[in-house]
């Protein structure tokens, strides 16, 4: 068995207590961002559905983000501790996204370096 230290990130571990603390509020800013009262939140969170790369179920989650022209940027804060934006990796992944009450689809396009990771959604347009 070798002695020398692993090349490899420990893997990141949650206390009960901190996955509380930070998945708890989801359900709540999800449905208020599905209600007419989403103009409380709507100028800097959205609603991003994605497909999960291994589980193949669709998951919803609040994200930040800033407009650039039509697309929408979302930053990553801490990617290393986060999994769902490994979910978008493949070119032209198609997600929804809600925002100002409104679902529309979008194809993320994610962009890693070796300190952060951003997503760029470019809308696409309504299908009749």
């Amino acid at each position: 068995m070798s002695t020398e230290p692993s090349s490899q990130p420990l893997a990141f571990r949650r206390t009960a207590a901190q996955r509380l603390m930070f998945h708890a509020p989801n359900p709540v800013v999800r449905a208020l961002l599905r209600s007419p009262a989403h103009r409380l939140l709507s100028g800097k969170l959205l609603l991003l559905t994605y497909t999960g790369r291994r589980s193949g179920a669709q998951h919803t989650i609040p994200v930040q983000y800033v407009r650039d022209g039509e697309a929408l940027l979302v930053t990553v804060g801490w990617p290393e501790r986060k999994l769902w934006w490994r979910s978008l990796r493949e070119p032209g992944t198609r997600v929804g996204v809600t925002l100002a009450g409104r679902r529309r689809d979008a194809v993320a396009e994610l962009h890693e370096a070796a300190d952060a990771v951003t997503v760029r959604l470019e809308p696409q347009p309504a299908r009749d």
